[in-house]
């Protein structure tokens, strides 16, 4: 009985790691994953507070931020296209403007809220 009762939170966990992939993308990097939750931790953070934390070569960081969000490509006719995941945006901090801080948006802040009530228990999948 103790192990099923040790082994609950981690079943929690692995319900919302797929809720994510389902909802997100499977093949979703762990890296990218690892940034959302920090941005789910804690909004309001720079690109250098989670190279930092996390120890990312900044390249691969902003990439993966970049796809977490929203941005348009333009293909080789003129052709726009939206592409990446919509979880986070990007805006300029309000004491160094040159500094880009990421916030959740609407859809992160709804996948947020949907981990934590599979994480606490409150919804099964």
């Amino acid at each position: 009985m103790d192990d099923v009762k040790n082994t609950r939170g981690i079943d929690r966990f692995f319900s919302a790691v797929e809720v994510i992939r389902r909802e997100v993308n499977k093949d979703l990097a762990f890296s990218q994953f690892t940034l959302f939750l920090a941005i789910c931790v804690k909004e309001g953070q720079s690109v250098y507070d989670l190279i930092g934390h996390f120890k990312l070569p900044q390249p691969s960081t902003s990439k993966n931020l970049k796809e977490l969000g929203k941005y348009i490509v333009t293909d080789k006719d003129g052709n726009k296209t939206v592409k990446g995941y919509d979880l986070i945006r990007a805006e300029p901090d309000l004491e160094e403007r040159r500094i880009l801080v990421y916030y959740l948006t609407p859809k992160g802040q709804a996948l947020k809220e949907k981990i934590e009530k599979i994480i606490n228990g409150e919804i099964a999948v």
